[in-house]
């Protein structure tokens, strides 16, 4: 199988992300999302989501520690599917040394079968929310991509 290559990019307040060559800059996945990108043929969409600590505190929606943050993120998220199923979070670290965890999550949505690996990671200042999805009969392919993906974030 050959190598993906991937690219790293400057986005949000300053941070970097390595997505695969083969991705395009998109604007249109996610409202919330500071950096977007998508390969319609490849059936391949990252969207990351960045929350300043100190804002959310002051919205009163602190979290104490990334546990509590990626059970949180990842129950919510599965509840938008029909027939969610939810891995037990892994834990990693980043390039940097940041925390992470990653949790795959299998359900429909729009009767669709889809499959989502989340990385949550967590910084001095920020709660990164890093979603990657494409079909379930394409997991296989692209979620090694999507871990690197996850893995890649600095700030």
């Amino acid at each position: 199988m050959a190598q993906t290559k991937f690219v790293e990019k400057k986005e949000g307040h300053i941070f970097y992300l390595s997505v695969p060559e083969y991705m395009q800059s998109t604007r249109d996945l996610n409202d919330n999302a500071t950096l977007q990108f998508k390969n319609g043929r490849k059936e391949a969409y990252i969207i990351v989501i960045e929350d300043s600590k100190e804002q959310l505190r002051d919205a009163g929606a602190a979290f104490e520690n990334l546990k509590e943050f990626t059970e949180q993120m990842s129950k919510s998220f599965g509840e938008k599917l029909t027939r969610a199923t939810l891995s037990k979070p892994t834990n990693f670290t980043t390039k940097l040394g940041d925390k992470g965890m990653m949790v795959e999550i299998v359900g429909r949505t729009d009767d669709i079968d889809a499959a989502y690996l989340c990385g949550y990671i967590e910084t001095k200042g920020y709660w990164y929310q890093i979603i990657c999805w494409t079909l379930q009969d394409k997991k296989k392919d692209l979620f090694p991509d999507y871990q690197k993906v996850i893995q890649s974030l600095r700030e």
